[in-house]
């Protein structure tokens, strides 16, 4: 809930808290978002860990996602196209409001 303060122990076992300030209901983005500083310091991460890539038109989506998983295969890179996402999404909510209607 927000205001909540969430504990955790970071990589060294340290107890570390967080107070929520906000909350994120987005489907393809989920997860505890920090500052980087906060990420470096209790994670020992020093590097972004969401990229968004632009897809030049006319390329094959769901392709380029799976060259860009192979290439990046030692680092878990998992690809998801957003838009197909969102779509998906939007009908599931569209097909409810329809059985409402109905």
């Amino acid at each position: 809930m927000l205001n909540d303060v969430f504990h955790f122990r970071n990589a060294t076992g340290t107890a570390r808290s967080l107070r929520v300030i906000g909350i994120l209901y987005e489907q393809f983005a989920q997860g505890l978002w920090v500052s980087a500083s906060t990420v470096k310091a209790d994670f020992g991460i020093d590097a972004a860990s969401l990229f968004y890539f632009k897809i030049r038109e006319g390329v094959d989506v769901t392709r380029a996602g799976h060259d860009l998983e192979r290439y990046f295969i030692a680092h878990q890179l998992i690809t998801l196209n957003i838009q197909e996402l969102i779509n998906s999404i939007l009908e599931t909510t569209m097909g409810v409001f329809n059985l409402l209607q109905a």
